[in-house]
């Protein structure tokens, strides 16, 4: 099975923890999968694992037809990723799985394919940390499932795999686009990508794999780092990585010098 990553970066981000991402990918993950790197404003050749794709080029327009509707600042640098996955989705499905990888994850011992084949069945169409146990505990299956329960979506967006063979993905893919360029939808708070990522899969909530179930905490809103892929990876948030040194980065990694 073939495996297509997705992130996106700015120069700043490859200068500091996006590097090492990025190395740590190569390091770490199977050959079965590719990184696709959307770059904002920097260029850099491709190789047999990392590919590079012109964010201005191929997602701007996008993006700016979403800020004449959305005047949020911080709303708006999150739909950056939001249109480079969206273009990925669109024109880089040849994958039987896509993955959306944060720039900020950074990679820490080889991931087994078996370890990545069992993130999300084969009858499912999209996995992904959903944020319902932080209003709800110890929720069941009927209650996930309700939609009079659920009026608000929202997942820990990053890390988002969805089954490009799935018989509803190219309707996922048309909710994703909508969600993202027609006016605000009453479902969201602020709009952001994570809330888009879920709420286009709202309709065929049966189809999702919720990530979450594998957290060990609810005193969390990154579930990723309590889990069982925490082994392998880990979710470097906003606040922890401005204080962080490359020195520490390069410690989580532990590549060879």
């Amino acid at each position: 099975m073939k495996y297509t990553c997705i992130t996106s970066m700015t120069q700043g981000h490859v200068d500091g923890i996006g590097g090492f991402m990025i190395d740590s990918f190569r390091a770490y993950w199977p050959q079965e999968a590719r990184l696709v790197v959307y770059a904002e404003g920097f260029d850099r050749p491709n190789d047999d694992r990392v590919e590079y794709v012109d964010w201005q080029e191929n997602c701007v327009q996008d993006w700016r037809g979403y800020c004449e509707m959305q005047s949020d600042n911080r709303s708006q640098r999150f739909a950056k990723k939001g249109f480079a996955w969206l273009h990925a989705m669109e024109h880089l499905s040849d994958s039987e799985r896509m993955l959306w990888l944060d720039a900020d994850l950074l990679f820490k011992k080889t991931l087994p394919v078996e370890v990545l084949e069992n993130v999300i069945p084969a009858e499912k169409l999209l996995a992904v940390f959903d944020c319902f146990y932080q209003g709800n505990n110890h929720y069941t299956q009927e209650q996930y499932l309700d939609r009079t329960v659920r009026q608000k979506f929202g997942a820990e967006s990053g890390f988002v795999v969805v089954n490009t063979q799935h018989e509803k993905f190219l309707e996922y893919r048309s909710n994703y686009r909508t969600l993202f360029t027609t006016p605000k939808d009453p479902c969201f708070t602020n709009w952001y990508d994570g809330e888009v990522v879920l709420a286009a899969a709202r309709d065929m909530l049966t189809e999702v794999e919720d990530l979450s179930r594998h957290r060990v905490t609810n005193k969390t809103q990154t579930p990723l780092n309590h889990c069982y892929l925490n082994e392998y990876m880990g979710h470097v948030k906003a606040k922890s990585k401005k204080h962080m040194t490359r020195e520490q980065f390069a410690e989580i990694v532990n590549l060879p010098k």
